[in-house]
């Protein structure tokens, strides 16, 4: 990837067992949203996701799309989606209309994701 201002650069971190993280900077519009899906696809099937928006400039719709469908994916396969999102208020309300659960920080997105793994665990036993 180049040096432009808005371009999008994505970067994947496994954070805990099973709990992975994207992070976005730069743009995502029509244009670079064929690169978040190409990221969100590279995730292990068994992880939960988390996806930090903090750096990005959400510029249309079509990053909620591909958001919320993800999310839809993850639910089949019985894991999450959170959207870390601190500072647009206004794209935590799109992304809450799409389905898509948002979180003001990342401790608590990764608190959620651990709780729900830690209960899957055990309905199991």
């Amino acid at each position: 990837m180049g040096s432009e201002a808005g371009e999008l650069r994505l970067r994947t971190t496994a954070i805990r067992t099973g709990v992975h993280l994207v992070s976005a900077t730069g743009a995502l519009d029509r244009e670079s949203v064929p690169e978040l899906e190409h990221e969100l696809e590279q995730v292990p099937v068994a992880a939960d996701v988390i996806v930090d928006l903090d750096e990005a400039q959400v510029a249309d719709s079509s990053a909620f799309g591909v958001l919320r469908r993800f999310a839809a994916r993850l639910r089949r396969r019985g894991n999450e989606l959170t959207v870390v999102c601190e500072h647009d208020s206004a794209t935590r309300a799109l992304l809450r209309r799409a389905g898509v659960s948002v979180s003001d920080e990342h401790d608590g997105a990764l608190r959620y994701l651990l709780g729900r793994r830690l209960l899957r665990r055990l309905r199991w036993r």
